[in-house]
């Protein structure tokens, strides 16, 4: 990774680890065919308080931009392609925002450029969030993924024709393959075949207990599936968050319909964060996503 150097001849790198290892940096300086020594620096990684932190978040309600920010200050910005746009309602949804995502099916997606560690990693405990409002589905769309090197490490998403407990119909997921490969088994905690609803405002959050082996899924705040002897596996090189599609992008897991207010946490979210999420405080109402950044940071 190359960082250009200011006029004092310094530069400037931004990390947000995503676990608690301890990172080691190795730098060179160089000016055309000159390549200074390698100095290694030692980074030490500590636990936030509480145990989660929250490593990026989209409110997906600048209308009329190129670019989703994050309004965490971590720097994983996320461009938007073909159909994405930021559009706004006459009412605003239940997040309080009247703008947000909006994608129609054709392949757009709001994704994060490469950075230098990945937004979120799946060989320790993480947590997503956002709300969906998804206009049609014929199969699966997605709402938030990351991708891994091969495959994907979560994902977020409807399903057209869940089975379970002698029932079919439609459903919410979240999902993780067992590893990071093109051929992995992919499990996934399930909402009730059909829970899932067309053309309203639901939120959708996802927790994975690595030390447990847990996938958990709460819509709307309240559990809707869970799943256990999930393994964790190394995060990927790639790591690249994509709103609205699942990797590689294109059509076939692509959403239709509307995405606000997502944000990724490093941790394990408990029930009374995953309420907060869902309504929000008296500083933050309906915002859960600001609610939960002003308690973890």
């Amino acid at each position: 990774m190359f960082v250009a150097a200011d006029a004092d001849g310094t530069a400037t790198v931004g990390i947000t680890p995503y676990n608690s290892v301890d990172l080691v940096l190795n730098v060179e300086a160089v000016d055309g065919t000159s390549v200074s020594a390698v100095s290694s620096f030692d980074i030490l990684t500590l636990l936030p308080t509480g145990n989660v932190a929250t490593l990026a978040w989209w409110k997906l309600t600048a209308a009329h931009k190129p670019v989703a920010p994050d309004s965490t200050g971590h720097s994983h910005a996320a461009p938007l392609s073909k159909d994405s746009a930021m559009t706004c309602l006459a009412t605003a949804a239940p997040d309080g925002y009247k703008c947000s995502l909006s994608v129609t099916g054709r392949g757009g997606q709001a994704l994060t450029a490469p950075a230098t560690l990945p937004v979120a990693g799946n060989d320790g405990g993480f947590s997503v969030s956002t709300w969906v409002d998804l206009a049609k589905c014929s199969g699966t769309c997605v709402a938030l993924a990351a991708d891994a090197t091969h495959t994907y490490e979560f994902a977020l998403k409807y399903q057209h024709s869940c089975q379970a407990n002698g029932r079919i119909g439609p459903c919410w997921k979240f999902a993780m393959p067992v590893s990071d490969s093109p051929a992995a088994t992919v499990l996934s905690a399930a909402s009730p075949p059909g829970s899932a609803r067309l053309n309203r405002w639901t939120q959708l959050t996802g927790v994975f207990h690595a030390g447990h082996g847990l996938l958990t899924l709460y819509v709307n705040g309240v559990q809707g599936g869970q799943i256990s002897n999930v393994p964790p596996w190394s995060a990927p090189a790639r790591g690249r968050v994509r709103i609205g599609n699942l990797w590689p992008g294109g059509t076939a897991h692509d959403w239709s319909g509307r995405i606000s207010n997502a944000c990724v946490f490093y941790g394990v979210l408990q029930s009374a964060d995953v309420t907060l999420l869902f309504k929000g405080d008296s500083a933050h109402p309906h915002d859960g996503c600001a609610a939960l950044f002003a308690r973890y940071p």
